[in-house]
């Protein structure tokens, strides 16, 4: 080991700095909203994103590196020469980055509207695997070392002698004479670094061109000794950590602003004293279209000027629109995921490659900000983002139909671990609890007045991530894309959190203005509510009058709705029960009873229109006359509609019963062809019901009870004469 002393001309281009605060204490409370072991990458990716990076890779470094233990910048730095996660993006860090690093809280980074995460929180999760983290970019190398706030303690603690005070940490300006010294003094501190991502063995030569992060493994013993987190990484830990980011790299890229390429590698010994890379996992994102360029871009631009929303939305606010937020800012894409794996490097590293992990998937991306309270809000509260919100609605290969996932994902820019009850995924900067698991929920301190960042969640979901919402399916409408009504959100009891956003979705499309989105699904092609007709599902559907007769029912509806309107189609039937517990479908659901009524008010006409109109009439009519005489109609039964006196009423009135010529009669001017006056004509004369409903004697007692004839009337001799009206 090297114990030199520093001369006072040696300390320019060397200084002592780093985490001022008292850390270990600090850090070890941070790391338990950091249990999650995938926050380590996430985090990471985060930060690179909001660099501005394009690319990141991770690399398990396996290495033991015995060879290089002797002259490092302290007797404990030796064991930190091991195994390690190197984090590499191509952004340059800035003075500003540096500082941030080194605050705890983040505050430098909070005032950035564009930026996302907060390194003093974000990155510190990298404690969990380590002691000394090491950051290279440009012509800078800041090592950290939490523990040098307690004197014998520290990683550098001979280095801290030297300048005889303690601190937590050291940072190397390589432009610096100084600085170039200590690489020059301790060769196999920085021989790690030598083949990996660029860095050659002349280190600090040239400005290193991005950032390169340095994880050593925390090991058994300094698990032992560490006053911020007691756990060691072994292989298997880190195997572990490489495996659920692999599970998670179809979502990793959806919603980042800047990073498009995340890398996996294995860094090994080869063969000959070799360094061996192997390639584990590649997950990239490309552009397939801009549909709807984000303000103040082209259509034309490239797919990062489209996906870094938060810089965008910050422009729009600060330039001629007055930050008025008038809800004209929005932007939507198309996007693909492509994720390939290495399966036999990456079952070397203990990635299961039995669950699919390649994948190839599009994406519908619609992104909306807030115009009502969740802006207020961000301009109100300090440390809040701009209420931007996003959706990502998965399509299929060939981008004609959508693919619902199977469970909706939450993101921060980065996936949370946290679903929804949604078929689609939503992205915000949301406030989520000290755990991470869950978001923020309004509690009874907002109906007191009191501030709660529930509040926050409750309005991005109901303003912003609703219009992004609103406005994808608009888009899949408008390219005929399949399945767009399977993917309408179900508001039930159970939503929870995402209950804003849910009941904000149907108060916004289940309404008749002139803004009304084009987005049922009717008879005639996308219309908004105002040209819709509904049946109702729970009286008219298949499940309560059969799939037979609920068919016959949708046909004659269609012919039976207003000029200019559709019949609804692919509704779910939980969504229009929604709609109906808000009181929002109105005169454009139809019941039981106005589908009668609309039905036997246009009989004359649908019935001279074409055959297969009047068959279809027929079979419905049969249907209501044979559910009519049930007795067995309980109270809960969907069926229970038919036996009301209006229905009653309504036939008794109707001309709707065919005649033996086929013409439409009342009941009461027909004649019961098993009464004793039957007799008195021949079966064919038109007193008489269609051979089809005289023969079904089932009909007979219903009939009866609408006032069909059991003598012999004057005015069916009249009728005989005088064809019954139309």
């Amino acid at each position: 080991m090297s114990s030199e002393s520093e001369s006072d001309g040696d300390t320019e281009g060397a200084e002592l700095c780093g985490q001022s605060e008292s850390l270990t204490r600090r850090l070890r409370n941070i790391l338990r909203d950091y249990s999650d072991g995938l926050a380590i990458p996430k985090e990471l990716i985060q930060n690179a994103d909001d660099a501005g990076a394009t690319e990141v890779t991770l690399i398990y470094d396996s290495r033991a590196n015995l060879q290089w233990r002797e002259t490092v910048m302290g007797r404990r730095m030796a064991d930190c020469q091991g195994p390690c996660l190197w984090v590499h993006n191509d952004a340059q860090f800035t003075d500003d980055d540096f500082k941030n690093l080194l605050s705890l809280g983040g505050a430098t980074k909070e005032a950035q509207a564009a930026k996302v995460g907060k390194f003093g929180l974000g990155f510190n999760a990298v404690y969990n695997l380590t002691d000394v983290p090491a950051v290279l970019s440009g012509c800078q190398l800041q090592l950290l070392d939490p523990h040098g706030e307690k004197r014998g303690r520290g990683f550098l603690e001979e280095i801290y002698r030297k300048y005889r005070k303690c601190d937590t940490g050291l940072r190397l300006n390589f432009s610096k004479e100084a600085g170039r010294r200590m690489l020059a003094k301790y060769p196999h501190q920085f021989a790690p670094y030598t083949g990996v991502m660029g860095c050659g063995p002349d280190l600090g030569a040239e400005p290193y061109p991005g950032t390169l992060i340095r994880l050593p493994l925390r090991t058994q013993e300094q698990a032992g000794e560490s006053q911020i987190c007691q756990r060691a990484y072994s292989e298997q830990e880190m195997r572990d950590l490489l495996d659920k980011t692999a599970q998670q790299a179809r979502h990793l890229l959806l919603f980042t602003q800047s990073v498009s390429s995340f890398r996996l590698l294995h860094l090994r010994d080869g063969s000959n004293g070799s360094l061996q890379t192997d390639t584990l996992l590649k997950v990239s994102r490309s552009l397939i279209k801009c549909i709807r360029p984000l303000p103040g871009t082209s259509e034309s631009a490239d797919l990062r000027s489209q996906t870094r929303v938060l810089a965008a939305a910050a422009e729009y606010l600060a330039g001629d629109n007055g930050g008025a937020g008038d809800g004209s800012f929005a932007g939507q894409l198309k996007l693909h995921i492509d994720v390939q794996i290495n399966e036999t490097e990456a079952k070397r590293v203990g990635i299961d490659t039995n669950v699919a992990i390649t994948a190839s998937d599009n994406w519908l991306v619609s992104v909306a900000l807030g115009s009502g309270e969740s802006l207020e809000m961000s301009r109100q509260r300090e440390g809040l983002s701009l209420p931007v919100a996003s959706v990502a609605i998965r399509l299929s290969a060939g981008g004609t139909a959508i693919e619902p996932v199977n469970r909706g994902v939450a993101f921060c820019f980065l996936p949370l671990p946290i679903e929804s009850p949604l078929l689609f995924h939503v992205n915000a900067a949301f406030a989520v609890t000290s755990s991470r698991r869950y978001l923020e929920e309004a509690t009874m301190d907002e109906a007191e007045g009191r501030w709660h960042p529930g509040r926050w969640n409750a309005a991005l979901l109901r303003e912003a991530a609703c219009a992004a919402l609103v406005s994808a399916l608009e888009r899949l409408t408008a390219e005929n894309i399949t399945g767009a009504p399977s993917i309408w959100p179900l508001l039930e009891a159970n939503n929870g959190v995402w209950h804003p956003l849910i009941e904000s979705f149907y108060r916004t499309v289940f309404i008749e203005t002139d803004r009304a989105p084009s987005i049922f699904y009717t008879s005639v092609g996308w219309r908004p509510l105002a040209q819709v007709v509904s049946l109702d599902e729970s009286a008219l559907g298949a499940a309560a009058l059969g799939f037979e007769a609920a068919n016959v029912v949708r046909r004659l509806a269609r012919s039976l709705i207003p000029a200019g309107s559709g019949l609804a189609e692919g509704l779910a039937s939980s969504v229009q029960a929604a709609a109906v517990r808000l009181n929002l479908l109105g005169h454009r659901l139809w019941s039981g009873e106005v589908f009668v009524a609309n039905f036997l008010e246009q009989l004359n006409s649908l019935w001279d229109s074409s055959d297969d109109e009047r068959h279809l009439c027929s079979e419905f009519l049969k249907f209501l006359l044979k559910n009519l005489s049930r007795e067995d109609i309980a109270p809960q039964d969907p069926t229970v509609w038919l036996m009301s006196e209006g229905i009653r009423s309504m036939l008794k009135s109707s001309h709707f019963l065919p005649d033996q010529s086929n013409r439409l009669c009342r009941v009461s001017d027909l004649l019961d062809p098993h009464c004793a006056a039957a007799a008195l004509y021949f079966p064919t004369d038109s007193v008489f019901p269609r051979t089809d409903f005289k023969e079904d004697y089932s009909l007979r007692p219903v009939l009866i009870s609408l006032g069909f004839s059991l003598k012999f009337h004057l005015t069916m001799f009249l009728n005989e004469l005088i064809p019954c009206q139309h």
